[in-house]
């Protein structure tokens, strides 16, 4: 939706809209006119961070639409610097309208530290981390909203992002529930390590304790993060095209690849396009390969064979939707797994008829082919040992682990094939599930 006019946007229109504000696009404030040039988050009504330009100079622009959560932002911002911790400096700050408007210098070298944390040693990206933490804690101040995505590294330094969550706590309880966050951000496969870099900088901490709370905090994450891919928000484009006889396509599809041509496909996934490549065709699901949007993409088409294969399944989550839940699940875990882009469902009702699932198509080789046809490597022994542990940790089994649907991609090893995923309540069920995938894993090599 494009909240553009004549003379560029409006601050109150920016206000109202949601999240399909069309960029770039030209705003006054007061005397200046800012050009954004990309959004990086919008939280609609609510807050809108961009990158953009003013007076000639390239600025990590924020709006923010209630007087109160600007007030937050240049509170926190002030706590933060009398800590002494190195944040964006800030260029301007001044109230606009129902709200206010901050300006920060744009770090255009700058990476993430989750992207750090997957290209270097865990070494070079905790120890500056912890130590910031370490200033926070001693001005009595913590993140309310703790995640990895508010630290930026250039070059050696660390740079501390959303002063708006800066608060006062008091009490080690806080500091405890905020350390395990911290935990709880991390790839499962990195919990041990990074625990064990956690209570060694913060010696009173215990482990057991940290990673019991971390776990309460990963679940209670995950849960309001897998509520979130089904609805509207600044991850997921949600929206519905009616049919005829009373049917809908139910769409969901990642915002950041929501162009106008991956967006016309999935309004009629039915009409394959003319460069499709059929990967494998069966009596109820087909997988094929395509471009869509210049980038290569897998799409599976799950069908039922008969009626009564249908009215025993209708009223369950479609299998396409079960490949959405757990890709989204196993990738907020750390699992490496092509990258979910869209679902789509035919439905009558809230009956499912027809459905598909997009992801990225990603150029491997089976891990079956692979190690039959050399002796496994160190790396891919051990990647192998941690997704069971991944697994047993979320509760979830495959239901079809054979190596066909493990790839091997440079020092990658990608998880496929989620439609006959389960999550299970309780330990013993798990456990017992995932006996049989290891089993079923294991089948690939009856010679041992």
């Amino acid at each position: 939706m494009s909240t553009g006019t004549a003379g560029g946007t409006s601050w109150s229109s920016l206000a109202e809209a949601g999240h399909g504000v069309v960029t770039p696009f030209a705003l006054t404030l007061g005397q200046r006119t800012v050009r954004v040039r990309r959004i990086l988050r919008h939280l609609p009504g609510k807050r809108l961070v961009a990158d953009a330009e003013m007076t000639g100079k390239r600025v990590l622009l924020k709006l923010f639409f209630h007087r109160r959560h600007w007030q937050q932002e240049v509170d926190g911002y002030r706590r933060a610097a009398q800590a002494g911790m190195k944040t964006p400096p800030l260029l301007e700050s001044f109230e606009q309208e129902s709200g206010g408007v901050c300006t920060y210098y744009f770090l255009e070298a700058a990476s993430r530290l989750d992207e750090r944390w997957r290209a270097e040693s865990a070494e070079a990206v905790l120890q500056p981390l912890l130590k910031a933490l370490e200033a926070f804690y001693s001005a009595r101040l913590l993140q309310s909203d703790l995640h990895l995505g508010n630290f930026l590294f250039e070059g050696d330094a660390l740079y501390v992002l959303d002063p708006a969550s800066m608060v006062t706590f008091t009490g080690a309880e806080a500091r405890l529930d905020n350390l395990a966050l911290l935990l709880a951000q991390f790839p499962l496969a990195d919990t041990a390590r990074v625990a064990a870099a956690i209570t060694a900088a913060f010696s009173e901490v215990s482990e057991e304790a940290l990673r019991l709370r971390a776990r309460e905090q990963q679940q209670k994450r995950r849960k309001d993060f897998l509520k979130k891919i089904y609805r509207d928000c600044s991850a997921v484009s949600a929206w519905q095209k009616a049919l005829p006889y009373g049917q809908h396509l139910r769409i969901r599809c990642a915002r950041a690849y929501a162009d106008a041509s991956l967006r016309a496909w999935l309004e009629n996934p039915a009409t394959q396009s003319a460069n499709t490549g059929f990967l494998k065709r069966g009596n109820s699901t087909t997988v094929s390969r395509c471009v869509l949007g210049g980038r290569s993409v897998v799409v599976k088409q799950y069908r039922y064979k008969d009626v009564w294969r249908w009215l025993r399944r209708c009223w369950r989550r479609s299998r396409a939707s079960n490949s959405w839940y757990f890709s989204h699940l196993l990738q907020d875990a750390g699992i490496t797994i092509p990258e979910p882009l869209a679902l789509v469902e035919r439905r009558w009702g809230p009956l499912v008829l027809e459905s598909w699932f997009v992801s990225k198509y990603v150029e491997a080789t089976s891990l079956l082919d692979a190690w039959h046809s050399r002796e496994p490597e160190a790396w891919e022994r051990a990647a192998v040992e941690n997704l069971f542990a991944c697994l047993r940790e979320l509760s979830v089994s495959h239901g079809d682990m054979k190596a066909t649907n493990l790839l091997v991609s440079g020092r990658e090893i990608y998880l496929i094939d989620f439609d006959g995923m389960r999550e299970y309540r309780d330990r013993a069920s798990a456990t017992r599930a995932l006996g049989k995938d290891r089993q079923r894993f294991l089948r690939n090599w009856p010679s041992g």
